[in-house]
């Protein structure tokens, strides 16, 4: 029999955070990232994102543009079961985000979401942990799916924090996350 807390984990390592061209107006070479799901659409839509990302090493991309694209083929390779390059690509993307926008931004928030989750997957409990730390300062602004994945990543690592003996990590989170199920959703000055 499987435990809620199981079933928990299960729910967020398949879902994950990732709403895919989440920016406003993507271009026509950004939208092949966002192709219908499913394995065939996700392998277009691997391939279309790594299309765009070779223009984007030419220099015709801003870095926003170049940390969405990195967002969305991270997201891909999730969910294609490539946990590696997966997890290469949402840090790269992390890492321009850093440069664009404040530590309670969305954009942070959201990719530290997707990277924890896939950090996850890979059973990397620890160092997904400083990703789900990372997020907290703008997980009240998710929405929607993503702001649900938040809270089931927080819950995921709490319940695995809990059997690595971090139990002070592990309630804070569950406090994290019945805080951020609770709350109302809270808008950037620019929004």
């Amino acid at each position: 029999m499987q435990t809620p807390a199981v079933l928990l984990v299960a729910s967020l390592l398949i879902g994950g955070c990732a709403v895919l061209g989440h920016r406003a107006n993507p271009d026509a070479e950004g939208s092949a990232c966002v192709a219908p799901e499913g394995e065939d659409g996700l392998a277009d839509a691997e391939s279309g994102c790594l299309r765009s990302l070779a223009r984007a090493r030419g220099g015709a991309l801003a870095k926003e543009e170049t940390s969405r694209r990195l967002y969305d083929l991270g997201y891909v390779e999730r969910r294609l079961g490539r946990l590696a390059e997966a997890e290469a690509s949402l840090k790269r993307s992390l890492a321009i985000e850093q440069t664009l926008s404040p530590a309670g931004d969305p954009e942070i928030a959201r990719r530290c979401v997707e990277l924890a989750t896939t950090l996850a997957r890979q059973k990397k409990w620890t160092e997904g942990a400083s990703f789900v730390e990372r997020s907290l300062p703008g997980a009240g602004t998710l929405t929607g799916r993503e702001r649900d994945s938040a809270v089931g990543m927080l819950g995921a690592y709490a319940t695995e924090l809990h059997v690595l003996h971090d139990d002070a990590t592990a309630l804070r989170f569950e406090a994290e996350a019945n805080a951020l199920r609770a709350a109302p959703i809270t808008l950037q000055a620019s929004d």
